[in-house]
C-alpha cells in the first residue's frame, strides 16, 4: 500500500519576502504545494513555480475561506498542510508529520503556532520562549472539507457533522507575520477588522467572530466599541452555554474582557468574567494570569486581607508556570507561562516580603526573555532586599530611563549604602516622573515609603505608606489616624539605625514624639522600645516634671472659643472658659522689668528670677482648674495669650502653642457687633469702633503672633477657623497629631459637653453643633466703603491669607 500523502495548501500576495523561507521548511515532507495567488505584484508567483508549485490564480474577494478553499479545490494528497507565507515549521515538525500521517489514526492535527516577537529570532528561539496556541492545521483532506467565515476562518461545520478527531500534535510552527512593523507595514489591522465587522454582520450567532472582533478593536484603540462588542458576546455566550447545543470556545473572550477591565482599573466586572469561565469550566493560563493579576490590583496595603489577596495571586502565577509546555485549543497571553508568569511571581513574592523568594523567579524570566525590563527592575529591587545594593546599583544603570521605576530603585539602594545625597537626587528625578506611570504599580507605594525613609534618615520627617511613612508621621507630628499601617512596629534594627543616626546629629528633638502618648496608640510598644533602644546606649530617659500646657490665642472673634471647647472634649485635655489672668500676668512683667528692672537688679533679682516667679504663678493658677495635673493636660485660651508667645515658650519649655486665625474682614465685622466697654475706662475698646479699626486690630495681632514663632520651634501650629469648621476632622487630626495626643472622636461633639461660662462671649455659640454659617455672613454684613477701609488697614495680609488658601 502506498504512503499516505500531503499536500501543502496555503493563500499568498507579495510574499517574496517569506515564501521562500516557508516552501525551504516543507521540502521532503509534504508531496504536493498549492499555491493560491490572490493578486501578487511581486515574485510571488515566480519563487513559487520555481519550488514546484502548483498556482492558483484566484483575485481577493475580501474572503480568506475563499481563498483556503481554492486551494484544496485542487489538493491531491491524503492530507492537507495548512500554513501562510509567513509561517515555518520548526526543525523536527516536518518527521513528526510524516509518521502521524503513516499511522492515518487522526483526521484534525493541532498544531502549536508559535508567534515571533522579530524577524531576526531563530526558529529554535521562537519555540523556545514564545507560548503556542494549537490550531487545527493537518486536515484529513475528504470532499466535504471546507473553510467557513471571511476571516479567522474555521472549519467548524466539517468537525462536528463528520464527528472527525483532533489530535495534539507537537509539530511546531513559527509565525513571522505578528511581528509588529509587519502588520503595520501590511495593514493587517485594518484589514482584520474590516472583515471582522462584515462576518460578524452576516454571522450576528458567531460568538467566536464576536470575540475576534472585540480583539481588534483594542489592537485600534477602540477600547469602549470593543467593549460593548465583547459584553454582547459574552451575554450571548451564556445562553450558549445554557443550551443543548455546540458549546462555543469563550476563553479568548473572556480574556479580552477582563484584561481590559482590569487594565482600566474596574476588577469588579473582570472578577465576574473570570468566575463565570470558571464556572463553565475553563482551565487555560490566560484566566489563571488574569485573576492573579486582578488580586493584585486590589491588594494595595498590607492589611491581612491585602496579604490573603497576594497569596491566592501567588497560587494563580504558580498555576500559570506550572502549565508550561501544555498546549491548549485557544491563543495563550504572551509569557503567560514563562517570562510574564515568573515575573509577577517575583513580584508578588517581593510584596509578601519574600525577597529570597522573589530574585530566582525574575532571573529565570531574564533567562526566558532577555532584557524584559520588569524582570530586571524585579531582579534589582529583590538583591537591595537581600543586602546586595552594590550588585543592585550596578544592574540599574541601564534602567534609568524615562518611566519612574528604575530611579526609585536606584535611590533605594542609594539609601542602604548610605549615599543619601545621591538618594535625595534620584527620588526627585523617580518625582518627576511619576505621573508617567509606574511598570511595577507597587512602586508608586514604594517611592512614598523612600521618601520617608529618606526623609526620616535627613532628620525632616514625613508622613507616608509603610513603617516609615507612619514613623514620619509620628516624628513629624502629623495626622496618621487612618494609616493602614497602624499597629505594625519597624523592623528589627532600622528603627535602631535611625536612633543612632538622630543621636550622631544631635537631634534629641526627632526623639520627643516617640515617647507622647499618641506614639504607642499607632505603634504599640514603640515608647517601650526608644526608651530600652536608648538604655542600651547609657542614655536614660527620665520625666523632667516639666508641664505641656497648651496655649491657644489670636485676635478675638477668631474661633478660640469653638477650637478650646473642642480639645476641652479630649478625655485627655482640660481646657474651661478663659482665665483672661495669663496674658495679664505677662504683660505686666513686662511692665515691672521696663519700669522697675534697675531697681530689681540692685535688690539681687535679675530677669529669669522674674521669669520664674511669672512661671510660679501661671503654673499654679492653670493647675488648680483640674484636680490632678498628672492626669491630664491643661489647655488655656484667651485670645492675646499668644501676644505673650516667646515668653511663654521660654518659661514652659514643653509647652505647645495654637494660633487660630480667621479671615480679617469676618473679625471686622464681628468685632463692630459686640459692643465690648473696656473696664478700666468704661469706653468701648478701641477695635470695636469701627471695620477699619478691627482689621487694624486683627492685622497687629496676626502679625506680632507670627513674629514670635521663631522663638517657639517645632511647638506652633496655626489653624485656619474656616478649615476647622469645614473639615472639623481632618483640621482636629492634624491639632491632635501636633500635641502627641491620640485621636478621640469626642473633640467632633463638643456641643454635648461643653462648659459655658457668662463670661466669654462665645461660650453659649459653641454649645450648638458645629455649622459653616459665620464663614461668609461678611459678605452681607460689609458695604463698598467698609471693604475698602479693611483693605487700606490690613489689605496686604488679607492677600496673604487668600493666596493661602482663604
Amino acid at each position: 500500500m502506498p504512503a499516505p500523502t500531503i499536500s501543502l495548501c496555503l493563500i499568498a500576495r507579495d510574499e517574496e519576502q517569506f515564501l521562500p523561507g516557508c516552501l525551504a521548511s516543507v521540502e521532503g515532507v509534504v508531496d504536493q504545494i498549492v499555491v493560491v495567488d490572490t493578486g501578487s505584484t511581486d515574485r510571488t508567483v515566480a519563487l513559487a513555480e520555481a519550488a514546484g508549485a502548483q498556482v492558483v490564480h484566484n483575485p481577493w474577494q475580501e474572503d480568506f475561506s475563499q481563498a483556503r478553499n481554492a486551494s484544496l479545490a485542487v489538493a491531491t494528497g491524503d492530507y492537507v498542510l495548512i500554513l501562510d507565507a509567513d509561517e515555518r515549521l520548526a526543525p523536527g515538525a516536518g518527521k513528526l508529520l510524516k509518521a502521524v500521517v503513516a499511522a492515518g489514526t487522526v483526521d484534525c492535527g493541532m498544531m502549536p503556532l508559535h508567534n515571533a516577537k522579530s524577524l531576526d529570532t531563530s526558529l529554535a528561539e521562537v519555540v523556545r520562549t514564545c507560548e503556542p496556541v494549537l490550531l487545527p492545521r493537518l486536515l484529513r483532506r475528504t470532499p466535504d472539507l471546507r473553510y467557513e467565515g471571511v476571516v479567522h476562518e474555521h472549519i467548524t461545520t466539517w468537525m462536528v457533522d463528520g464527528n472527525r478527531n483532533a489530535r495534539r500534535i507537537d509539530a511546531a510552527i513559527v509565525h513571522y507575520g505578528c511581528v509588529a512593523h509587519v502588520r503595520e507595514v501590511r495593514e493587517k489591522d485594518a484589514r482584520n477588522l474590516r472583515l471582522l465587522e462584515r462576518r460578524c454582520a452576516e454571522s450576528p450567532g458567531d460568538l467566536v467572530a464576536r470575540g475576534y472582533l472585540a480583539r481588534e478593536l483594542l489592537r485600534v484603540g477602540e477600547e469602549e466599541r470593543a467593549i460593548e462588542e465583547g459584553l454582547e458576546g459574552w451575554a450571548a455566550m451564556g445562553v450558549a452555554m445554557e443550551g443543548d447545543g455546540p458549546k462555543p470556545t469563550f476563553v479568548s473572550l473572556a480574556t479580552v474582557l477582563a484584561h481590559t477591565y482590569i487594565q482600566r482599573g474596574e476588577v469588579s466586572p473582570a472578577t465576574e468574567i473570570l468566575d463565570q469561565a470558571k464556572a463553565w469550566g475553563a482551565r487555560h493560563p490566560n484566566l489563571e494570569l488574569l485573576r492573579g493579576w486582578s488580586l493584585e490590583s486590589i491588594a494595595v496595603g498590607r492589611t491581612e486581607q491585602d496579604r490573603e489577596h497576594l497569596r491566592k495571586a501567588r497560587s494563580c502565577y504558580e498555576a500559570c508556570i506550572q502549565a508550561h509546555g501544555q498546549r491548549f485549543a485557544e491563543e495563550t497571553m504572551p509569557g503567560a507561562t514563562t517570562w510574564v508568569g515568573q515575573t509577577r511571581l517575583g513580584t508578588v513574592c517581593l510584596r509578601l516580603g519574600e525577597p529570597d523568594k522573589a530574585l530566582p523567579c525574575f532571573e529565570t524570566a531574564l533567562e526566558q526573555q532577555g532584557g524584559f525590563t520588569e524582570a530586571m527592575l524585579g531582579k534589582t529591587e529583590a538583591l537591595t532586599a537581600l543586602g546586595r545594593a552594590p550588585e543592585a546599583l550596578l544592574l540599574v544603570e541601564s534602567l534609568l530611563q524615562e518611566t519612574p521605576d528604575g530611579w526609585l530603585l536606584a535611590a533605594q539602594g542609594a539609601i542602604a549604602v548610605g549615599g543619601l545625597d545621591d538618594a535625595g537626587d534620584l527620588l526627585k528625578r523617580a518625582v518627576e516622573l511619576a505621573s508617567s506611570g509606574f511598570i511595577a504599580p507597587h512602586r508608586r507605594s514604594l517611592l512614598l515609603e523612600l521618601r520617608s525613609l529618606h526623609g526620616l534618615l535627613m532628620g525632616r520627617p514625613v508622613a507616608g505608606p509603610g513603617w516609615s511613612g507612619l514613623l514620619g508621621a509620628i516624628v513629624g507630628r502629623q495626622p496618621a489616624e487612618d494609616h493602614p499601617e497602624k499597629g505594625f512596629t519597624p523592623p528589627e534594627g532600622e528603627f535602631e539605625v535611625l536612633l543612632e543616626r538622630w543621636l550622631q546629629r544631635s537631634r534629641s528633638d526627632l526623639l520627643e514624639p516617640l515617647l507622647e502618648r499618641r506614639a504607642d496608640s499607632l505603634m504599640p510598644g514603640l515608647t517601650a522600645r526608644t526608651i530600652q533602644a536608648l538604655a542600651d546606649k547609657g542614655i536614660d530617659v527620665a520625666d523632667d516634671g516639666e508641664p505641656e500646657f497648651v496655649f491657644i490665642g489670636g485676635a478675638g472673634r477668631s474661633g478660640t472659643t469653638l477650637l478650646r471647647a473642642m480639645l476641652d472634649a479630649h478625655p485627655r485635655i482640660a481646657c474651661g472658659p478663659e482665665l483672661k489672668l495669663v496674658p495679664t500676668i505677662c504683660a505686666l512683667r513686662d511692665q515691672w522689668w521696663s519700669s522697675m528692672g534697675h531697681d530689681l537688679m540692685a535688690a539681687g533679682l535679675d530677669e529669669s528670677k522674674l521669669d520664674a516667679a511669672v512661671r510660679a504663678f501661671v503654673k499654679t493658677l492653670l493647675e488648680s482648674m483640674v484636680e490632678d495635673p498628672s492626669e491630664v493636660r491643661v489647655a488655656e485660651k484667651t485670645p492675646h495669650n499668644l501676644l505673650h508667645m516667646a515668653l511663654l515658650g521660654r518659661i514652659f519649655p514643653r509647652a505647645r502653642f495654637v494660633h487660630i486665625v480667621r479671615d480679617g474682614r469676618a473679625v471686622a465685622a464681628s468685632l463692630v457687633r459686640q459692643g465690648w466697654m473696656d473696664p478700666a475706662t468704661s469706653k468701648p475698646i478701641w477695635y470695636c469702633k469701627d471695620v477699619a479699626s478691627g482689621a487694624r486690630y486683627w492685622s497687629q495681632v496676626v502679625r506680632s503672633i507670627r513674629q514670635q514663632v521663631s522663638q517657639v520651634p517645632g511647638r506652633f501650629l496655626e489653624v485656619r477657623y474656616e478649615d476647622l469648621v469645614r473639615e472639623p476632622r481632618a483640621t482636629m487630626e492634624r491639632l491632635l497629631a501636633f500635641l502627641g495626643e491620640s485621636w478621640n472622636e469626642g473633640v467632633l461633639s463638643h456641643h454635648d459637653q461643653v462648659r459655658v461660662s457668662t463670661h466669654e462671649s462665645s461660650s453659649a455659640a459653641v454649645a450648638q453643633p458645629l455649622t459653616t454659617d459665620a464663614i461668609e455672613r461678611w459678605r452681607q454684613e460689609l458695604g463698598p466703603d467698609e471693604l475698602r477701609a479693611i483693605g487700606q488697614e490690613a489689605g496686604a495680609l488679607l492677600l496673604e491669607w487668600e493666596a493661602a488658601g482663604g
